[in-house]
């Protein structure tokens, strides 16, 4: 029974294939035709059992963006390495000391004319002859101090 099946098996190939050799210049289209009802189908048409699911793609696309997975430990010692430097920072006189109005206008007379804009795009000639010193000690003053004039 074997044997049979799969004499004709062979029979059957040899005579597609002497179709497929016939056609192949005589009759294009048919030499097609006979090729694509050979060809093993695959059903690319169905969706993917994934994307069925609408509650997966929503969940998906919610997730973007947000961190999967946060080191707790990490950031409980990033933290506490933070504190323990904030508070073993030391005061340094020349930077940490509050601005005086008189460090302000010292500051302003010392600037240089006909030099080109900074970041703020002012030129040091605004900032020298407009006499806003006291409305620049307010920038730079804490709250308290106000009242020193310059």
């Amino acid at each position: 029974m074997k044997k049979m099946v799969k004499q004709k098996k062979y029979e059957y190939k040899q005579k597609l294939y002497n179709c497929l050799s016939e056609y192949i210049n005589q009759n294009p289209k048919e030499y097609w035709n006979i090729l694509k009802s050979l060809k093993n189908k695959t059903e690319k048409d169905e969706i993917p059992e994934v994307l069925k699911d609408e509650e997966v793609l929503i969940k998906h696309f919610q997730d973007q963006g947000k961190p999967s997975s946060i080191n707790n430990a990490f950031m409980i010692d990033i933290e506490s390495q933070l504190k323990l430097l904030e508070n073993n920072i030391e005061f340094k006189a020349e930077t940490d000391a509050p601005i005086s109005c008189s460090e302000v206008k010292k500051v302003i007379s010392g600037l240089k004319l006909q030099k080109s804009a900074g970041p703020d795009r002012i030129i040091n000639e605004i900032i020298k002859t407009s006499n806003q010193g006291s409305e620049l000690c307010k920038f730079y003053v804490p709250r308290g101090q106000e009242n020193i004039t310059i």
